[in-house]
């Protein structure tokens, strides 16, 4: 039986308010600052509780973080232990394994999914009999279209939970991304034995035991690479020690910028309200850097000292909207940063007539 918390789904309203262009660059670093405050704080170290041994002894007792594959757990004296889970009663250890993947599950609503991936993966590393955390894992990897590490994820999954649909159901959509219809319908039929009036499953069968025209290429799927584990994570509660939720917020600005951070790249009016404002913002710099250097350094070195501080001003611009570039983003942002550069030059010679 898969954890209640695994169906959860949890989305996020962003509201986007007309402000000056002046405040738009500091609402990026407000912004972070807050997205990073509020992760950290889900990840602060938990209350105390009873914890219970093999051997049947108890001690109170408050979880800080996982270090070294081992539980960092602090006593109400201050004294901190070093204690690896398989220490620790069966209950204690579904506990420990339930909060941690709850708290997966909040990153990745609070849109940080390569930490949720990193904690959900430590679960699973500290305690591979916890089955929960694998199909999380093979529902998080097939959403990424990351099919490989769905494949693995998903199998490990129905080993554990052999009854449970969800596994062959995984592996079956996992394994015809893939190209790999001989085992996709295998993993169909399994799930038709455990959900035989389950109509989504026929219709994949059928559907692959049409031939395909051979005028059609195979798919082809990249390869996905291995996904790291992380020594040390922190959990929820109001002691934690290490910060890794700022640095991921903050990695997650120079990827994306203010507009992703907000969600606007995630909606197409999103996505124009920040064009509009970066536009806006870019034409007021370059009118404003043109008049700043023709004071500064006389009509004759003023369209060219404006064309280089534009080139500055709208590169920093550019990042604080949209991320640091990479692939064929450079496309569009090198011809952007270009012509507000040459609007700051050409400002700079318009105020001088």
């Amino acid at each position: 039986m898969v954890a209640p918390f695994i169906q959860h789904k949890a989305g996020r309203n962003v509201v986007f308010r007309t402000v000056p262009v002046g405040v738009l660059c500091g609402a990026a670093l407000v912004g972070v600052l807050l997205g990073a405050a509020s992760a950290a704080r889900a990840q602060e170290a938990g209350e105390f509780r009873t914890w219970t041994n093999l051997s049947g002894k108890q001690a109170e007792l408050a979880f800080i973080a996982v270090v070294d594959g081992k539980l960092k757990l602090k006593s109400r004296d201050g004294k901190e232990f070093l204690l690896a889970l398989d220490q620790f009663s069966s209950a204690d250890r579904k506990y420990f394994c339930d909060s941690q993947l709850e708290q997966a599950v909040t990153l990745n609503a609070q849109g940080l999914a390569d930490q949720a991936l990193q904690v959900a993966t430590t679960i699973t590393t500290l305690n591979p009999q916890h089955a929960p955390a694998f199909l999380w894992i093979g529902n998080q990897r097939e959403k990424r279209q990351e099919w490989q590490l769905a494949v693995e994820a998903y199998k490990k999954y129905n080993a554990l939970v052999p009854s449970d649909v969800e596994g062959p159901a995984g592996l079956a959509r996992s394994f015809e991304k893939l190209g790999n219809n001989d085992l996709a319908k295998f993993w169909y039929q399994r799930a038709l034995e455990l959900d035989p009036l389950n109509e989504q499953y026929k219709a994949a069968l059928a559907r692959l035991e049409t031939p395909a025209s051979p005028f059609v290429d195979p798919p082809t799927v990249p390869v996905q690479p291995p996904a790291t584990i992380p020594t040390t994570i922190t959990p929820p509660g109001p002691a934690g020690e290490t910060k890794p939720v700022a640095d991921n917020a903050a990695a997650s600005f120079w990827k994306q910028g203010l507009v992703g951070i907000l969600g606007g790249r995630e909606v197409w009016w999103g996505r124009l309200i920040g064009i509009l404002f970066h536009g806006a913002g870019g034409v007021a710099g370059a009118a404003q850097i043109g008049g700043m250097y023709r004071k500064m350094f006389g009509a004759e070195q003023a369209p060219a000292a404006a064309f280089f501080g534009s080139l500055f001003g709208c590169s920093i611009a550019y990042v604080i909207f949209w991320g640091i570039p990479s692939g064929w983003a450079w496309a569009i942002a090198v011809p952007v940063v270009l012509l507000f550069s040459f609007m700051g030059a050409g400002a700079a010679t318009v105020q001088e007539k």
